[in-house]
């Protein structure tokens, strides 16, 4: 456990007041969140005092549990509308997206060409932690996941994964937030079924290199002049 005036415990007592105010806000007691998850009340009551480091897996688990976006605990985005979930079995979700964290967090590592001392030293964490985290010995906390991913130059939301159910959940949840903040005409534009053939042929055209737009714009001046 970090020491009490290091910025990783701050940031333990803060993700743990965001966390409690989530599972309130979904009207789950502390028992029943964590037992959906495969978790012990204990652990989670010392995720939201802030005295436990919690993983991005299990994160990911309790974000999708209280049906609140995961960017919304490391970014503090705003709350969205409910939607309807599948159940999934989210205690093995943990265990699959620990390793997967672990082996991404691996090949980071290589790509920058960086050794365990150095990256020790640039994040702080002892390099005997660092090989158990990239070995999946033990799990990551997030406080560490966020330092390592400062010092390999990353953002912590680059760990995120954007396939299977949680993943796609939250891709749909981050929709709906870009979504809900574009002018209301362009929403009312968009929601209509009729103007998808325009939307569609917005998406091409943003695909197409400068140079080609270019021409179709002088394509059709010559044709209204």
């Amino acid at each position: 456990m970090p020491g009490p005036n290091s910025p990783q415990f701050l940031r333990n007592k803060m993700l743990g007041v965001i966390l409690k105010d989530a599972r309130e806000a979904s009207h789950q007691t502390v028992r029943e969140a964590a037992e959906s998850i495969g978790m012990t009340s204990s652990m989670l009551s010392a995720f939201e005092t802030g005295r436990r480091s919690i993983t991005l897996p299990e994160l990911e688990a309790l974000a999708y549990t209280y049906d609140v976006p995961i960017r919304h605990f490391l970014y503090n985005a705003q709350f969205l509308s409910q939607d309807t979930r599948e159940k999934i079995d989210l205690s093995r979700l943990v265990f699959i997206r620990q390793k997967m964290i672990a082996t991404k967090l691996r090949q980071l590592r290589s790509e920058k060409n960086l050794r365990l001392g150095e990256l020790s030293k640039k994040s702080g964490i002892t390099v005997r932690r660092i090989k158990a985290y990239e070995n999946s010995d033990r799990p990551i906390t997030l406080t560490d996941l966020e330092s390592l991913s400062q010092a390999l130059g990353v953002e912590v939301g680059s760990f995120l994964e954007f396939h299977g159910p949680v993943g796609e959940w939250e891709l749909n949840r981050e929709s709906d937030d870009q979504f809900q903040k574009l002018p209301s005409d362009i929403r009312r534009f968009a929601g209509k079924p009729t103007h998808e053939p325009y939307l569609r042929l917005a998406m091409k055209m943003s695909e197409l290199p400068v140079g080609r737009l270019r021409e179709i714009a002088e394509a059709l001046l010559d044709i209204t002049l």
